[in-house]
Order: structure tokens, then sequence, then C-alpha cells
């Protein structure tokens, strides 16, 4: 990997780490799949003026489609209805998980191959979750913590997913499942959640500097920079940076959030880090197509 991307991989990593203390406090303010609905329309209002429609690769659209199901009411609504149920540094954590399922949906959607040490990388990364749901907090959250499982599960489908595509403008392929999301995230508010409305215009300036932290920074940045690397490298080499989100994710609960951690939180997220760096540090590192190579 080259120095540029390096560097990029790292900034992109922080963003998403500290997103989640932003995140948690955002969704304190409005129901959050409403704030999920807001996030991405920022999103779209950001960016759908420079890619018309006209300009859309035909092939793309079902892409689009695609990403805005499960990036953007999937995973984001998910995971925004489960960070509000607990710590950020546990939902950091939890959302490791999305490290062996990217792991499983590769093996399953682009053909590619993992042995043994990879296998016990998942096991392990798996028993440090259930050691971390074993905590006492966390446990009398687990309705959160299922939102934050089928979160992860779509992170990783994703991850996978977007390989498939080959060569693609991720800022175009944003702008456009940003669009697809936002009445798909007010339908599932409208449905699910109430007083929504009442509690944006509520809401202090600060909700909103979040929800463009969320949008510009978050999904803008930090997802535009992921997916532009995955597109050039393989799983392998892009998914250890992915071990920076829990640590940064956490010591942001702990800085700005004051939140406490017990020895069940550190052993679980201790674990869950170990299983993916088993997985992707002991596993054969291949190069896909569209990489340049180290």
């Amino acid at each position: 990997m080259s120095p540029r991307d390096l560097a990029l991989a790292v900034i992109a990593t922080l963003i998403l780490g500290v997103n989640f203390a932003v995140v948690k406090v955002a969704v304190g303010y409005a129901p959050p799949v409403f704030v999920t609905a807001l996030r991405f329309a920022f999103v779209s209002l950001a960016l759908i003026w420079f890619f018309p429609p006209s300009k859309m690769p035909p092939g793309l659209w079902r892409g689009v489609l695609v990403f805005s199901v499960f990036q953007g009411l999937l995973h984001h609504g998910a995971m925004y209805i489960g960070i509000r149920g607990v710590d950020a540094a546990i939902g950091s954590i939890i959302m490791q998980l999305g490290t062996p399922f990217a792991l499983l949906f590769a093996w399953w959607l682009l053909g590619e191959k993992f042995g043994w040490r990879r296998s016990m990388g998942l096991l392990v990364a798996f028993a440090g979750v259930a050691i971390l749901i074993g905590e006492p907090d966390v446990w009398a959250a687990n309705y959160f913590v299922t939102f934050l499982i089928i979160s992860a599960l779509c992170w990783g489908f994703v991850n996978a997913y977007v390989k498939r595509l080959g060569e693609v403008n991720i800022l175009q392929l944003t702008a456009w499942y940003a669009v697809f999301a936002v009445p798909q995230l007010l339908i599932a508010s409208a449905v699910f959640e109430t007083g929504q409305w009442d509690a944006a215009m509520a809401a202090p300036l600060q909700f909103w500097a979040l929800i463009g932290f969320m949008s510009l920074g978050a999904t803008i940045t930090a997802y535009g920079i992921w997916y532009y690397l995955i597109g050039r490298y393989s799983m392998a080499h892009m998914v250890p940076f992915a071990l920076l989100n829990p640590v940064i994710g956490a010591l942001s609960g702990i800085i700005l959030l004051g939140e406490n951690m017990t020895w069940e939180k550190i052993a679980g997220g201790v674990i869950v880090l170990v299983g993916v760096a088993i997985i992707q540090l002991r596993g054969k590192r291949t190069v896909s197509p569209n990489s340049s190579g180290d």
C-alpha cells in the first residue's frame, strides 16, 4: 500500500472511530432512524448536484439500490438504534463483528478462500463479543445489542459487495444511494418512531453540527475513502485498519462522554481484536485485480 493510501486509511478509521461518540450524542436529541434520515438527506444535498442521473452508468443503478437498503437503511439505521441503548465503546466493539462477517461474505460472493487460522479467528472474534454481552449493563441492553449485530452483518455484506461492482465513482454511488435511502428511512421512522420532527426543531445548534459531522465527515469523507481503497486493495489489506475503530470509539466514549470501562468490556474488546487480527494478519494476503499492490 502506498504512503498516500496508508494515510487515507488512517484518516478514515479515525473519523469513523470518533463517529461512534458523535452518533451517541445525536440520538439523544431525536429518534435514531430519523437522525439517520437527516444524515443521508445532508449527504444527498451535498453531492447530488455533481452527479446528474444522465451520467450514471446504467449497470450501477442496481448497486445504488443494494447500497441504499443494506448500507443506508439497515447498517446505519440499525447501528443508530443500537448505539442509543449502549455505550459508544460497546457499540464500537460489537461493530467489529463486521470483520468476520466481511470475510464470510467475501468467501461466499467473491470466492476468497481462508484456512484454519482465519476460521479460528472467526471463533475468537465471536467469543469476544459473547464475553462482552455477558457484562451486566450490556446484557440488560440485549435488544440494542441485537440491532448492532444486524448492523455489523450488513456492514460485512456491503464491504464484500462493493468489490463486485469493480471500478466505480464512490462519491457518485454515495450520492444516489443516499437519495434512495432517505425515503426508506423516513418511512421506517414514521412507522416505528414518534415525536421526531418536534425533537429536531427543539434541538440545539450542536445537534445540527453533529449531523454535519456524520454526513460530511463520516459518510462522504471517511466512507468515500474506505470504499475507494477497498476497490484498490484486497480485504486482507484493508480490514486491519478497522482494528483502530473500537480503540478510538472507546477512547472517544471515555474522554468525550465520560463512559466507564469494566473488565468484561476490556477483555471482550481485546479478544475481539485478537480474533480480527488472526483473520487478517495470519491469512493469505491476496491483491485484487483492481489493486496496484503494496
